[in-house]
């Protein structure tokens, strides 16, 4: 998982990891509130 983070970073489509766990966050609490 760590790899595939740093790969979205390195790749630009997130500007850091901090960014993306926290949308990743975000989905994860979207698609628990249904």
């Amino acid at each position: 998982m760590a790899a595939a983070v740093k790969a979205a970073v390195r790749e630009g489509e997130y500007a850091s990891t901090s960014e993306v766990v926290r949308e990743a966050l975000r989905e994860w609490t979207r698609s628990r509130d249904g």
